[in-house]
């Protein structure tokens, strides 16, 4: 696997438009999904969000945040809050497509756009958004069989969504629904 045969199963970047204009009373977000070429073989940043953050602390997530309204488009947005959250810059970035929007409970709409990274870069974390960042072998993401579904509210709040297990973190939600997306798209599947 490849830069190239990602690519080839993504969706093409939409450039120029931003997503807010699409907007349905819901938050735009972006997130990038960077596949970063490592020693091991090819793995996917994650991060930890800190414990005190208003939205989703301490939570496994993709780095990414709100579209703003300088923005051009979600794939600027995530390369915006990458450099922000991690330190990765833009340049060290080869944008290969998106993937499918993931609304959430908590109202957001999210735009996943995945980038490749050649080699394993020098990061940074601000303390104040990001508690750790750990990378997952992509190959252990992108077999869909490997996650399990749970459901959390009830009556017509309930909700179900994909968890990914992992030995030291919580992988659900948005996140997990990102990398099984992710997973059956490039099985062939999605």
């Amino acid at each position: 696997m490849d830069r190239s045969w990602l690519t080839r199963r993504l969706k093409p970047l939409a450039s120029g438009s931003n997503a807010t204009a699409e907007s349905s009373g819901l938050v735009e977000a972006a997130v990038l999904v960077p596949v970063v070429e490592r020693a091991a073989g090819p793995a996917l940043l994650l991060t930890k969000r800190a414990p005190d953050l208003k939205d989703h602390a301490g939570q496994v997530c993709f780095p990414g945040g709100r579209i703003e309204p300088e923005d051009p488009d979600p794939a600027a947005t995530a390369l915006r809050e990458a450099r922000e959250e991690v330190g990765l810059a833009p340049e060290q970035v080869a944008l290969l497509g998106r993937l499918p929007c993931c609304r959430t409970g908590t109202g957001f709409r999210i735009h996943p756009v995945v980038g490749w990274v050649d080699r394993e870069p020098l990061l940074c974390p601000d303390p104040k958004e990001v508690e750790e960042i750990f990378f997952l072998p992509l190959h252990q993401a992108l077999d869909p069989r490997r996650y399990r579904w749970e459901c959390l509210g009830e009556g017509a709040a309930r909700r179900r969504f994909p968890v990914l297990p992992h030995p030291r973190h919580r992988i659900w939600g948005a996140t997990a629904r990102i990398l099984f997306d992710l997973a059956r798209i490039l099985d062939g599947r999605g």
